[in-house]
């Protein structure tokens, strides 16, 4: 395989340098550069692999290039999904604030529920406040002493005096 790439080779550039010869004077009469300012003449064309040589070297270029972008991807991916992710960064943040929020609505609830518990405390009948029962007495019953002064107020619309 290496002597018919070989023979391919020499073949090759035997035909490109039998065109140069050929077409010499089309050469020096045309100032033709190639690349960045690269005069292009007949002995630099002689560098040119063969096409063969070319695909080779590409397919040889992309395999080792083809790990990097693999490599690449899975770094892009798990990248996306540690920001992005059900249990990425982003809804990381979102739950901390969810919990923060949750947590003064539970101390809100908790001081609530504590003076609740003492106004219990209060209405027991081992620890019976009078001024306590009386003020829930005449909330719920509507009661009144013979001599409290009641004074009436027109009700406004959606509002209880209660």
């Amino acid at each position: 395989m290496a002597s018919m790439m070989a023979g391919d080779d020499s073949r090759h550039i035997n035909i490109c340098s039998e065109l140069l010869l050929e077409s010499q004077h089309v050469w020096q009469e045309l100032p033709l550069t190639f690349g960045n300012n690269y005069p292009l003449t007949p002995e630099s064309l002689l560098c040119f692999d063969a096409p063969m040589v070319v695909l080779e070297k590409v397919r040889q270029r992309s395999a080792k290039l083809a790990g990097s972008v693999a490599c690449a991807f899975v770094v892009a991916y798990f990248a996306y999904g540690t920001v992005q992710g059900d249990r990425g960064l982003l809804s990381y943040f979102s739950l901390t604030q969810e919990l923060e929020r949750a947590q003064s609505a539970y101390e809100e609830l908790r001081e609530s529920r504590r003076g609740l518990e003492h106004r219990v405390t209060l209405l027991r009948p081992s620890s019976l406040d009078l001024d306590l029962l009386e003020e829930r007495a005449r909330v719920v019953l509507d009661l009144v002493r013979e001599d409290d002064f009641i004074v009436l107020m027109p009700e406004t619309a959606g509002t209880t005096t209660r």
